[in-house]
């Protein structure tokens, strides 16, 4: 198995990875766009088959650069092996060696104890609760969660 960038040729094989109910899937353009911009914050784990992938982007918030993940999925059958805490170090030690980002963010469901937990456990804390920030079919409330990256 290997942490390598996202290429456009594996976006035809995610589908895969975005079967579960928290796992939002969106048009080819949201994932061209991170890998346009950020290319080096579109990861992917897989061994003969993507088992999962990370996508992630940069942005300044009071003067303050930092890391923004965007999008973290492990496929089923992958999910308890370590795959997402290696594409969140290999996330992290790139926006802190090749950005010297001081912060770490993401946005996750209040309803997704399985993923505030992994998050809590690698670093991460509740910053604040964003009101209806998940729209849709299953509307609800997001925490923002954040890293301090500083070392």
């Amino acid at each position: 198995m290997s942490l390598q960038r996202l290429s456009l040729e594996d976006l035809l094989e995610l589908d895969n990875v975005n079967l579960d109910r928290y796992t939002e899937n969106f048009e080819i353009s949201f994932y061209l766009f991170f890998m346009e911009e950020f290319p080096d914050l579109c990861l992917l784990y897989k061994d003969h088959r993507h088992a999962g992938y990370l996508l992630a982007r940069l942005k300044v918030e009071c003067g303050v650069l930092m890391g923004h993940l965007a999008f973290l999925s492990v496929g089923s059958n992958f999910r308890g092996t370590g795959i997402a805490q290696r594409l969140m170090e290999g996330y992290e030690n790139t926006v802190v060696n090749g950005y010297n980002a001081k912060l770490a963010a993401l946005y996750v469901r209040p309803s997704n104890k399985h993923a505030i937990n992994f998050y809590a456990n690698i670093g991460y804390t509740v910053y604040r609760t964003m009101p209806e920030y998940y729209t849709g079919s299953s509307p609800e409330d997001g925490y923002e969660m954040r890293k301090d990256l500083a070392r």
